[in-house]
C-alpha cells in the first residue's frame, strides 16, 4: 500500500495542491470551520466545469467568511488554492474586477491552468465588446463634432491655464490618453495589462479566431474591420492607443464623401500641442517664432524637440513623447492610404453596379465620371483616382475590360460583366467582333467560342439553354458577315479585270466556291448544318436528349506563305515564335497580328501552342512539342537567365516576364 502512495506522489505535477491530508498536519491551530470553506472552494471550482467553463461560476475570498484575507495568502503560500481575477462589465459598460480563489476537486495542475486561462479569455473578450462599443461611442461624437474636444478634455481641463513651469507635467501627463490608463485603477500588478496588451496587439484575424465564440457576429466584424492590423496600437513600451476600425475612416451620405477623423488622429493633436508649448520653453523666443513663421509641419515641430539636447534626457517622458509622438505620425499616413483605398473599393463597387444589367461594352471615361471634388481632393487627383479604380476592376475575374485613348489627355475603359457576354453578342451584332477580342484579351482563349457550353434538356435551365441555342445562331451569323467581309475586302484588293469577272459571275448568278486549301477555313455554314441536323434528331428521339449547341472553334490551315514566316522566326528565335516578327517578315497588310494568330491558334494541324501569360506584353507561339517538353522549356529558361544578366535595366522586365511564363509551363 505504502508503495502505492509514493508511485502516486511520484507521479503528481509539481503544481498540483496540496491534498487535505497534507494541509491538516500544518494546520493543527486553524479554525475546523476553514476546512469547510475549503470544500466550498471546491464546489464553487466544481460549478466552473459544469457551467461551460465561465468564470461567472466561480466564488472569490469574501464568500467564505470563515477564511481571513491573510489566511487566503497563507493557504497559497501552502499551494492549498489559487487566486486569481477576471474583468467584468456592469450594464452600464464599467468595468469591474472580480477576485476568485481556485481549487478544483482533483487538485490537478493542469485543471487550475484551466480555470485561470478562462477568466484571462473572458477579461480579454470584455475588453474587446467595450473597444467595440467605444468605437460606436466616437463615431456618433465625430458625426457631430464632439469627438475632438472630449478627447482634449480628457488630456487638459479647459479651464486650466499651462504654465511655463508645467510644460514637464503636461507631457507626462499624455499618458492619461493611452489605452493602459483604463486600467490602472484595478490593475496595480500590471497583470491585466500585460496580458490584454500581448493580444491585442496581434493580427485582427487571429483575435477573432482566438474569441470567436465568445463574441457576437457584429462585434467579429469589427474586430476584422482592422484590416488585419491589431486592436491596439503600439507607440512605445508601455503606450498603446486603440486602432480604429476601417468602417469609420469615411462615409458617403447623399453622393459626397467626408472623412473622418480617428480619436487616435486627436491624440495626435494633444501631442502636437504639447509640442509646440514645448518649443516654446526650450528654443528662445526669436527661435519659436521663427519656426512658426516658416508654418512648421508637425513632422518639422518634432524635429525641432528632438535636437534640443536637454529634452529626451533630461525631461521625464521625454524619450517616451518622441517615440509615440513619431509612431502616431505614421500611423495617421496610413490611415490616409487606408481612407484612399475605402474610396475607390467605394467607387468600384458603384461603377459595377452600374453595369450590372448592361448587355454592351460599357464605356467610361476618367473626364466624364461622377465623381465629387472632395472625393478627388482626398485622393489627389482625379487621373490618379480613375487610375487606382480601374486597376482594382482590372483584378475582377468577372469584369471584361479594355482600354482606349479616345482624347489624348483622357483614358477610357470598355466594361462588361463576363456573365453577361453570351447576350451582349447576341443582341449587338456591330459589336461582335470587338466583343470576341476583348474575351480573348481578358483570358478567355477560344474568345466568344469560349462561352459556348454543353447543356442537356430537362437538366439545365431553359433560360441557359435558350441563351446557348441563340448564342449559337449569332455565331454562325458572325461568321457569315466575316466571310462575307472577306470576299468583298479579296475583291477590292483585286486587279480591275478580276473585279470585271466577279461582276459578271454576279450577274448570272454565280459564285465561285472557295477551296478549303485557299482560304484555310472550313465553312462555317457546313457546321450549321451538321449542327442543325444533329438537333432534329435529337428533338424526334424518344431518349433523353443531349444537346451540344453552336459550332465548334473554327480550324484554318496556314498558308505557305505565312507558315514560311512562322519557321522563319522560330529558327532564328531558337524556338520563339513571336507574332509581331511573324508579321514584319510576311509585310503585307493582308496579315495583322490578330489574323496570323488566328491562323496559329486555329491551326487545323494543331501545331503551336500560345503563351497566355505574354498576352498583354508581347504575343508568343510555341510549337506543341516545344511546350510539352519540359527538359526543352528547362534548357530555354537557363540561356534567358544568361540573357538577361546581359540586357540593359530596362529590357529586364519583359525577359522576366517571359521566364516566369516559361516557368508556368513546366
Amino acid at each position: 500500500m505504502t508503495e502505492k502512495i509514493e508511485s502516486f506522489q511520484s507521479a503528481r505535477h509539481p503544481g498540483d495542491l496540496a491534498s487535505e491530508s497534507e494541509l491538516k498536519a500544518t494546520m493543527l491551530s486553524y479554525n475546523p470551520r476553514l476546512f469547510k470553506d475549503l470544500k466550498a472552494v471546491e464546489k464553487s471550482s466544481e460549478n466552473f466545469f459544469l457551467f461551460n467553463d465561465s468564470p461567472l461560476a466561480l466564488s472569490g475570498p469574501v464568500k467564505f467568511p470563515n477564511i481571513a484575507p491573510q489566511e487566503f495568502e497563507w493557504l497559497k503560500e501552502k499551494n492549498a488554492v489559487v487566486l486569481h481575477r477576471y474583468l467584468r462589465a456592469q450594464e452600464d459598460g464599467t468595468l469591474v474586477r472580480e477576485d476568485v480563489v481556485i481549487r478544483p476537486p482533483s487538485l490537478r495542475y493542469e485543471h487550475v491552468e484551466r480555470i485561470k486561462s478562462a477568466c484571462d479569455r473572458h477579461s480579454l473578450a470584455v475588453i474587446v465588446k467595450i473597444i467595440v462599443k467605444k468605437d460606436e461611442a466616437n463615431l456618433a461624437m465625430e458625426k457631430t463634432g464632439e469627438l475632438g474636444t472630449a478627447v482634449q478634455h480628457r488630456f487638459i481641463h479647459p479651464d486650466r491655464t499651462v504654465n511655463d513651469s508645467d510644460i514637464q507635467n503636461l507631457v507626462s501627463g499624455l499618458r492619461v490618453l493611452a489605452f493602459e490608463s483604463t486600467l490602472e485603477t484595478f490593475d496595480p500588478g500590471g497583470y491585466f495589462s500585460s496580458y490584454i496588451v500581448s493580444h491585442l496587439v496581434k493580427p485582427s484575424r487571429e483575435i477573432n479566431e482566438s474569441l470567436k465564440d465568445m463574441l457576437t457576429a457584429g462585434e467579429q466584424n469589427a474586430v476584422l474591420s482592422r484590416l488585419d492590423q491589431g486592436l491596439l496600437f503600439s507607440l512605445a513600451g508601455d503606450y498603446h492607443v486603440v486602432s480604429p476600425p476601417s468602417s469609420h475612416l469615411l462615409i458617403f451620405e447623399n453622393g459626397e464623401v467626408r472623412v473622418l477623423n480617428t480619436e487616435l488622429e486627436y491624440i495626435l493633436d494633444q501631442f502636437i500641442f504639447t509640442a509646440r508649448k514645448v518649443i516654446g520653453v526650450l528654443l528662445t523666443r526669436e527661435e519659436s517664432l521663427r519656426l512658426e513663421k516658416r508654418g512648421a509641419s508637425p513632422s518639422q515641430i518634432i524635429e525641432a524637440v528632438k535636437n534640443h539636447p536637454s529634452f529626451a534626457g533630461r525631461w521625464r517622458d521625454g524619450s517616451m513623447f518622441i517615440q509615440a509622438y513619431e509612431a502616431l505620425l505614421r500611423k495617421r499616413d496610413l490611415l490616409r492610404d487606408y481612407r484612399k483605398s475605402i474610396l475607390v473599393e467605394f467607387i468600384e463597387k458603384d461603377t459595377l453596379r452600374s453595369i450590372n444589367m448592361r448587355f454592351e461594352p460599357f464605356f467610361i471615361q476618367s473626364n466624364e465620371m461622377i465623381i465629387s471634388q472632395k472625393a478627388v481632393d482626398l485622393y489627389g487627383g482625379r487621373a490618379e483616382l480613375f487610375d487606382a479604380i480601374f486597376d482594382r476592376i482590372k483584378n475582377d475575374p468577372e469584369i471584361l475590360h479594355f482600354q482606349e485613348r479616345r482624347e489624348q489627355n483622357f483614358r477610357g475603359q470598355y466594361l462588361l460583366h463576363r456573365a453577361n457576354l453570351p447576350r451582349a453578342f447576341i443582341e449587338n451584332k456591330s459589336t461582335r467582333t470587338f466583343l470576341h477580342q476583348m474575351a480573348r484579351f481578358n483570358g478567355i482563349e477560344k474568345g466568344i467560342y469560349g462561352m459556348l457550353v454543353e447543356v442537356r434538356e430537362g437538366v439545365d435551365p431553359p433560360s441557359l439553354i435558350d441563351e446557348q441555342i441563340h448564342l449559337s445562331k449569332a455565331i454562325r451569323e458572325w461568321e457569315e458577315a466575316l466571310e462575307k467581309e472577306r470576299s468583298k475586302t479579296e475583291r477590292q484588293a483585286g486587279s480591275i479585270f478580276t473585279k470585271i469577272y466577279y461582276y459578271i459571275l454576279g450577274l448570272f448568278g454565280v459564285r465561285k466556291k472557295r477551296r478549303e486549301e485557299d482560304s484555310g477555313i472550313i465553312s462555317a455554314q457546313q457546321k450549321t448544318v451538321k449542327t442543325l441536323n444533329q438537333e432534329k434528331v435529337q428533338a424526334n428521339s424518344k431518349k433523353p436528349a443531349h444537346l451540344l449547341v453552336g459550332p465548334r472553334e473554327k480550324k484554318m490551315r496556314i498558308p505557305p506563305a505565312a507558315l514560311q514566316a512562322i519557321e522563319s522566326v522560330e529558327k532564328t528565335g531558337r524556338g520563339l515564335i513571336w507574332l509581331d516578327e511573324v508579321v514584319d517578315r510576311l509585310a503585307s497588310t493582308k496579315y495583322t497580328e490578330d489574323t496570323v494568330g488566328d491562323l496559329m491558334f486555329y491551326d487545323s494541324e494543331e501545331r503551336f501552342s500560345e503563351i497566355r501569360a505574354m498576352i498583354k506584353v508581347r504575343r508568343l507561339f510555341l510549337r506543341k512539342e516545344h511546350a510539352d517538353d519540359e527538359a526543352w522549356l528547362r534548357e530555354r529558361i537557363e540561356i534567358l537567365e544568361l540573357e538577361k544578366k546581359a540586357m540593359p535595366p530596362s529590357g529586364r522586365s519583359n525577359a522576366q516576364a517571359l521566364i516566369d511564363a516559361l516557368k508556368a509551363k513546366m
